[in-house]
């Protein structure tokens, strides 16, 4: 390298913060440090992480055991599977018993398998929701 030549080398190591360092106006070879405009740099944050609170309360989850563990979003569908399955086994004794399941299973079933194609491509890299997910068979709904 030439005297007055500057080499730009971007460690990412002790950086700190996690944030990304941005460079503009940076040629691809060494050039020479002038006192023209200064090199710019910007840090870009990480993006934030949402704190994963579960879905369900501890006394849910008891009835619900299958869904400890799991994504929030694991868990809501988890409940609304179980209703879904519950009505549609449910007997219709009389006209508005009839209603009442109909009206529950429309609630509940409804859109439930693609709902369980979505979490499982949401969490195809997550082996243990994954698992979980690959062993329900579909509802027809």
């Amino acid at each position: 390298m030439k005297p007055g030549m500057v080499l730009l080398a971007l460690a990412c190591a002790g950086c700190g913060g996690g944030g990304s360092v941005v460079v503009e106006n940076v040629a691809a070879t060494p050039v020479a440090v002038t006192n023209s405009a200064p090199l710019v740099t910007r840090v870009v944050p990480p993006e934030p992480v949402a704190a994963v609170e579960p879905a369900l309360t501890e006394n849910e989850l008891a009835v619900y055991p299958e869904a400890r563990g799991m994504p929030a979003d694991v868990q809501r569908y988890l409940v609304k599977r179980a209703d879904c399955e519950h009505w549609a086994g449910e007997e219709p004794y009389d006209a508005d018993r009839k209603a009442e399941i109909e009206r529950n299973v429309a609630e509940s079933c409804t859109g439930i398998d693609a709902q369980t194609a979505a979490l499982r491509t949401r969490h195809a890299n997550d082996s243990v929701v994954a698992g979980m997910l690959g062993e329900l068979d579909p509802i027809g709904m």
